[in-house]
């Protein structure tokens, strides 16, 4: 009886056991934040941006004339990574010295001008950023499997005709996404590139936004210019705000404070430790001038304040708190305007600059997570401004 007795204990044990182990895993899964290193997630990313503003400026310029591009990048938790670029195509591709000799008329000029733009390849850059993708973006080691990679190329909006003509696209935008799976599925042999792009097309095709989102958008933007302004005290433009839509994840802003001065950066401009322990040398008594020479007064000068460094992260932590302040507020004030978001899907903001960084972190981003349900409850008076608040997630890295 005995033996039974301590048979049954065992197996209670190991039932136990086992349960807790489960348990333990499925909360761990719940909060896989803390498995994520950002810091080299964003210079992962960082290092992809230089890789495919390259590969699209190497293009050969007979076939798709770029001047220049500029990607920014965005690591979404749950989600993966979403490359934007934008190309500068070069007007000067265009010659219109035949055109004005041959031609009696402006509309006839705007006709040729027009046929000529056509010619603009954009099945080149659709399999440059194809290639950038199975070539390099797979080799980003701290995306998950089913992790997705998205590339949004934007073009300027008088090549649309183009993209509707040979792509069956109403935008000025390219979309392209993929699972990371595919790409490692592609580099192992198990699927050819027909495969992955066709995978890719269909993937991506239900990703364009409606035109009502897009302007919703755009009006936001100047939202958060005119109360980031007000709010921080500092001039800053649209051109510093970004914004696009995922279907599926919500909305991405990107605001860019590098030059905008909201933060001092004090930290940032020293390049040493605490000045309280400095010791500073006595200074030789100066001699009194002779009687026959005049002393001119020396002007007043303003009182210098040296700043330690220990005060410097005090003083960013304190531009942080207000800046997490400044964006709860934007949000709960005019979150709902944003009315083509689901009420599961979120919005993602991504304010960068470098002065985020103290001693003991080389910060340049802080990433906001906004569920748009929290925004619907606080409209709702469901929950109040605080509540809301706290609901937001932060990271800085």
């Amino acid at each position: 009886m005995k033996i039974i007795k301590i048979i049954k204990n065992k197996l209670f044990i190991g039932i136990l056991l086992s349960f807790l182990i489960l348990t333990n895993t499925f909360l761990y899964a719940r909060q896989p934040e803390s498995n994520v290193d950002y810091e080299k997630v964003q210079k992962s990313i960082r290092i992809m941006e230089n890789i495919l503003n390259t590969m699209l400026t190497e293009i050969d310029r007979d076939i798709l004339p770029i001047r220049s591009t500029n990607t920014s990048s965005i690591y979404i938790h749950d989600y993966g990574v979403i490359f934007i670029t934008s190309p500068s195509f070069d007007i000067g591709m265009i010659d219109f010295k035949p055109f004005i000799a041959f031609s009696n008329s402006r509309k006839e000029i705007e006709s040729k001008i027009k046929i000529e733009k056509k010619k603009l390849d954009i099945a080149e850059l659709y399999d440059s950023i194809i290639e950038f993708l199975t070539d390099y973006a797979v080799s980003i080691k701290e995306l998950k499997s089913a992790d997705k990679i998205s590339v949004i190329c934007k073009i300027p909006s008088r090549y649309e005709n183009v993209l509707k003509e040979d792509f069956g696209i109403k935008d000025s935008r390219i979309f392209i996404v993929t699972e990371k799976r595919w790409l490692d599925d592609h580099r192992s042999g198990l699927l050819n590139i027909d495969e992955l792009k066709n995978r890719i097309k269909s993937a991506s095709e239900s990703q364009y936004p409606d035109k009502k989102t897009d302007s919703r958008i755009d009006i936001f933007k100047s939202i958060l210019e005119s109360e980031l302004e007000d709010k921080l005290n500092k001039n800053i433009s649209k051109n510093q705000i970004d914004g696009i839509y995922i279907n599926g994840l919500g909305t991405i802003f990107t605001i860019n404070l590098e030059r905008s001065g909201v933060f001092s950066g004090y930290y940032n401009q020293l390049n040493f430790d605490d000045f309280d322990n400095i010791q500073i040398p006595d200074v030789p008594d100066i001699p009194a001038p002779p009687p026959d020479v005049s002393v001119v007064p020396a002007p007043d000068k303003k009182k210098i304040t040296i700043v330690t460094s220990k005060k410097a992260e005090k003083i960013t932590e304190e531009k942080i708190a207000e800046l997490t302040d400044v964006i709860a507020e934007i949000f709960a004030d005019f979150g709902s305007t944003l009315k083509g978001i689901k009420n599961n899907e979120r919005i993602e903001i991504l304010v960068k600059s470098r002065d985020f960084a103290v001693k003991e972190r080389k910060a340049k981003n802080i990433q906001f997570t906004i569920d748009k349900s929290s925004i619907d409850n606080y409209v709702r008076n469901s929950i109040d401004f605080n509540t809301f608040k706290n609901r937001i997630k932060t990271v800085i890295f």
